[in-house]
């Protein structure tokens, strides 16, 4: 039994268990599916060509790599010690209507609130957002594309650089610095974001102050 679980997380990283968990622990109007892993309970997490697709198959969010630095066995030990988790190239693909965007719609169930969600889920999960998650995302090599199909002209962010940090008290906010490049014709123009929010995972956020982005503090500089 203890060699069984000790090899349960490459058992999971090799077969299809990794993909069937993912798309049942998500909720998206899409689906969700990771190319490979590296789990252990000694060892940090890795992640490998991940997908995000919408309800109509087209490509929304693509990651080349994501890693961490805290042991599969601390994550679970301590599910609101995440630590720092790298994304390695993401490429975020915007479609943007008068409505919304094709990423409001992937990811509605976390921005509006699933009314059809268990009971005990949601009783879950405000424990844990409770005590407040600490954790660090930095962004590498990022880009983005905006599209409007009425305009049928897209917009381009290249060169994203980013850190996001939370820490365990959700009463204090989320802090972002970004940087990247807008190219335009033949010129390149560079800005640099540095960001203060409302903690998304406050007791008192609302789906609606996290789809608008209650901005606590906002400096941006343009080059």
């Amino acid at each position: 039994l203890c060699v069984a679980l000790w090899f349960t997380p490459m058992l999971v990283a090799k077969t299809g268990l990794l993909n069937l968990a993912v798309s049942r622990a998500v909720s998206l109007d899409g689906s969700i599916r990771i190319g490979s892993a590296s789990l252990g309970w000694l060892s940090p997490v890795g992640l490998e060509q991940i997908e995000v697709r919408d309800a109509g198959g087209e490509t929304v969010l693509a990651v080349n790599a994501i890693g961490g630095d805290t042991s599969l066995w601390r994550l679970l030990w301590s599910p609101n010690t995440l630590g720092r988790f790298r994304l390695d190239e993401p490429h975020l693909s915007l479609v943007v209507d008068d409505q919304s965007s094709n990423l409001e719609k992937v990811f509605a169930a976390y921005l509006t609130g699933d009314e059809s969600a268990d009971e005990e889920d949601i009783e879950a999960s405000q424990e844990t957002s409770a005590g407040g998650i600490a954790v660090q995302l930095e962004i590498v090599g990022g880009s983005v594309a905006v599209r409007h199909p009425k305009s049928r002209r897209t917009t381009r962010l290249t060169s994203l650089a980013a850190l996001a940090v939370l820490t365990d008290d959700s009463s204090q906010p989320l802090q972002l610095t970004a940087s990247g490049k807008v190219p335009a014709g033949a010129t390149t123009g560079h800005f640099e974001i540095d960001l203060e929010m409302k903690n998304p995972l406050a007791s008192d956020a609302s789906g609606s102050e996290l789809a608008g982005g209650t901005v606590g503090k906002l400096a941006l500089t343009t080059k």
